[in-house]
């Protein structure tokens, strides 16, 4: 076994749960909801400003977060590679809300971080062709697992509650079960994935998601 596999194994895993409880339990609340009130299903122009700029955040913070686990295969690795294709993070969660409406803006948001991810690790596994199937595998189990905590909560909990309570318990309900899915899953398919597989010691590994 390459010294570093566990080591970035248990990194992604970490590094995945902190970033999704960090930026979308926490910070998506608090800047999204917050700052500009509540909201129907229409926003004003305050509310759209303050929804995107919350998942711009959580974009970077996942970018740097995948980055820093990925150093324990290329140490030379910046932490903001690929920040910005991460900054699309917004694009696909208006494309689902306003097209579809809830919850496909979820589904489309973790979908897209699937893509990036195809390309984001697929130097460093043995079959990027089996990486894609699987990663995208594993954010649409982590899309239904916050879908499904999203709904439990609303229906048990907070559909009779009003101010920013609520929206905290049901991004937690969304984020917390997402997490843990996407973190979970896609170390179990990792951990086969880079048995064997070489590390990035010297040069940029290449990727269609280089910083720009």
């Amino acid at each position: 076994m390459h010294p570093t596999r566990t080591p970035f194994l248990n990194a992604w895993a970490r590094n995945t749960i902190v970033a999704y409880l960090v930026g979308m339990a926490v910070l998506h609340p608090t800047i999204a909801h917050g700052i500009t009130g509540p909201h129907g299903k229409e926003l004003n122009a305050s509310q759209l400003a303050m929804h995107t700029l919350s998942l711009c955040i959580f974009g970077l913070l996942l970018c740097a977060a995948q980055n820093q686990a990925l150093r324990f295969l290329q140490p030379n690795r910046n932490l903001l590679r690929g920040w910005s294709v991460f900054l699309l993070v917004p694009v696909p969660f208006w494309l689902g809300y306003y097209a579809l409406y809830i919850p496909f803006d979820i589904l489309f948001t973790l979908l897209f971080i699937g893509g990036v991810n195809v390309f984001q690790i697929g130097p460093f596994v043995r079959s990027p062709r089996h990486w894609a199937w699987q990663i995208m595998l594993t954010m649409v189990a982590s899309a239904a697992c916050g879908i499904g905590g999203g709904v439990l909560m609303y229906l048990n909990v907070t559909k009779s509650m009003t101010g920013l309570g609520g929206d905290y318990l049901m991004w937690f309900a969304i984020s917390a079960p997402a997490a843990f899915t996407s973190a979970l899953l896609g170390r179990w398919f990792l951990r086969d994935q880079t048995r064997g597989a070489k590390s990035h010691t010297t040069s940029a590994a290449p990727s269609v998601v280089a910083a720009a």
